[in-house]
């Protein structure tokens, strides 16, 4: 039986980390590249864009159901094998695709909840805006009775 000598590996393997020039230093966070705000932004959807979140959302809800039985393809003998396959790995996969597709169901009802939430939201900030802009000419109005009156 072969021993392993792991103390001369791990010394090799510390020798050739201080050989190497890129392991000499430290990466300091300044040499890492990071994202712009622009890049981050775009890439995160920073601003609210009600038409991407109403086509997100019926997406989520047409395709939350993850499918067991799929088409496949492939030449006679692979296809057979992979259907035995699927057949006796059903007891395993079934129940694990069902509780995905459970859960992909409530986050999309729950993101449809969101949206209409939002919808809400801004047909509320629009009605206050409305009475805001009335009560401040109420305001003026009455301020210019004050100034009348003196």
């Amino acid at each position: 039986m072969e021993t392993i000598q792991i103390e001369s590996i791990m010394e090799e393997i510390r020798r050739e980390i201080r050989e190497k020039p890129e392991y000499r230093e430290a990466v300091t966070f300044e040499q890492i590249p990071m994202l712009s705000q622009a890049e981050n932004a775009a890439m995160m959807g920073e601003k609210y864009d009600e038409e991407l979140l109403r086509q997100n959302v019926a997406d989520m809800g047409a395709h939350f159901a993850v499918p067991y039985y799929r088409p496949i393809a492939g030449n006679r003998f692979k296809t057979f094998f992979k259907r035995v396959l699927r057949k006796l790995m059903c007891f395993l996969m079934r129940p694990a695709l069902e509780e995905i597709s459970s859960f992909h169901a409530m986050t999309a009802s729950s993101m449809n909840a969101v949206a209409n939430f939002i919808r809400e939201q801004e047909a509320e900030n629009q009605r206050k805006d409305r009475k805001i802009a009335e009560l401040e000419k109420e305001l003026s109005a009455l301020e210019q009775q004050k100034e009348q009156a003196k």
